[in-house]
């Protein structure tokens, strides 16, 4: 996000749903999300959703924070 040349704002998410809690993981995420190193209109925000069970109800979840006209979607799946 340092690195992105970008004009606006710049909302990175990170979604997920997990049958069991991931503490160390999760831990990192949060200090991440409320990092305060991220440039200027720059936000990481991290969102698990608990109900889920599937890739599409994660980013129902998400896309229903989204305030940007743009969404770009990567999938740890792909590579």
């Amino acid at each position: 996000m340092h690195k992105i040349e970008w004009p606006g704002q710049l909302d990175v998410f990170v979604v997920y749903n997990t049958p069991v809690d991931l503490p160390d993981i999760e831990h990192r995420l949060t200090e991440m999300q409320d990092s305060g190193e991220w440039p200027e209109r720059r936000t990481f925000r991290v969102l698990r959703v608990v109900e889920s069970k599937s890739k599409a109800a994660n980013l129902n979840a998400a896309l229903k924070t989204v305030t940007t006209p743009y969404v770009v979607i990567y999938d740890a799946d792909h590579h």
